[in-house]
């Protein structure tokens, strides 16, 4: 079972790096505000929200940055 979800992950990795490091990222920074959350008793559905926004910004950057790469060669 872990083989088959380490090749599914290195697979998608090779395919689409910026996606699948956006998606872990973004998983990442739920998981610490949960975590967070539940040691200090203060999990609000309004952190979420401001992590939601945050994951989104940076979605945008990587998209942005993507195209602007591609469009000016170095």
């Amino acid at each position: 079972m872990l083989l088959t979800i380490k090749k599914i992950f290195f697979e998608a990795m090779q395919a689409r790096q910026n996606a699948v490091v956006y998606s872990v990222m973004a998983f990442a920074l739920f998981m610490t505000l949960t975590i967070q959350g539940v040691i200090h008793g203060n999990l609000e559905m309004t952190h979420f929200a401001y992590a939601l926004i945050t994951a989104s910004a940076f979605m945008l950057w990587i998209m942005v940055d993507h195209k602007v790469r591609q469009s000016k060669s170095y």
